[in-house]
């Protein structure tokens, strides 16, 4: 993919260099008693949520390695946020059975906030070598509206790979948090299948894409400092791998004069040149040729036609 600017991704990677001895003492390994049960959290468990305001509750899955006799394991609370959540002080299996699930309840959670929970089971009841006895879930409730059809138009792939800018209807949702309000929409690089219009031109998909890589979800998220694109997977590969995209700032960068964030005008959310980046297996580079809009109708899209 060819380059305009590389950018590196902000982190700080350090190692301890020590001196090693032979006199150096270290903790013995822990060892597990024969009768220890090995409770561990499922790995089919989830443990980010998204979910609508009626729902109170999510259920984890809770396993363990020795099943012959019926057990109650304790619940150890490592941090509730703000005590939302209503967390069992235990779990309890019935003899013979291997997995058993734990209710966790949030009835008072407030809508738009972010909170998160993290359990583990007393040490007696857990094999350190076999498992994840440790669990860390975190939650938000958001309600989510149908706006209706409206216009994606991407300035990323068309600054670097020198092809026109395209229109591609969408289906949009929003959530209004309050202190934000948020925008989703799925497949915006979708192979395209036929004309939503023809006069103006409007693709249901992306008209470069030949090869559907699977649904490809997008969050755009609008506050009083502009407006961010949480990265996403675009299920779009030019032979360089799948192609991700989001805003610079906030994840490749803190300068925000440079890499500016979004605007939102009326029905109309620009990101202006350098705000969002694509990345392949070639690295990250930031959209400086065209601006990436979405319009939140298709009315909007046409007025900007005139």
């Amino acid at each position: 993919m060819k380059k305009y600017i590389k950018i590196a991704i902000f982190g700080v990677l350090s190692w301890a260099l020590g001196a090693c001895s032979d006199s150096v003492e270290r903790d013995p390994s822990p060892t597990v008693s024969p009768d220890c049960v090995g409770a561990y959290f499922s790995e089919t468990n989830t443990y980010n949520y998204e979910l609508d305001p009626a729902i109170t509750s999510i259920t984890l899955t809770v396993g363990r390695d020795k099943s012959d006799a019926a057990v109650t394991v304790p619940v150890k609370v490592l941090s509730n946020s703000d005590n939302i959540f209503v967390i069992p002080e235990s779990v309890s299996f019935a003899a013979g059975e291997s997995e058993t699930t734990l209710e966790v309840t949030f009835p008072n959670a407030e809508m738009g906030t972010e909170y998160s929970f993290e359990i583990t089971f007393d040490s007696e009841y857990i094999n350190p070598y076999k498992g994840a006895s440790l669990s860390r879930t975190v939650m938000q409730r958001i309600k989510w509206e149908s706006i209706g059809m409206g216009v994606y138009v991407d300035g990323t792939v068309s600054t670097f790979f020198g092809v026109s800018p395209m229109a591609v209807g969408l289906e949009i949702e929003k959530a209004d948090l309050g202190s934000s309000i948020k925008y989703r929409f799925y497949n915006a690089y979708a192979p395209a299948e036929y004309y939503i219009s023809k006069d103006p031109v409007i693709y249901d998909g992306y008209p470069y894409n030949e090869t559907f890589l699977g649904d490809r979800l997008f969050v755009l998220t609008s506050t009083i400092d502009g407006v961010s694109m949480q990265v996403a997977k675009t299920g779009l590969d030019l032979n360089y791998g799948e192609m991700i995209i989001g805003s610079v700032y906030g994840n490749l960068s803190n300068d925000i004069k440079t890499y500016p964030l979004g605007t939102i005008t009326g029905d109309v959310i620009t990101f202006p040149l350098n705000s969002l980046f694509i990345q392949d297996n070639d690295g990250a580079s930031p959209a400086g040729k065209n601006e990436t809009k979405l319009y939140l109708s298709i009315d909007a899209y046409k007025a900007s036609l005139q």
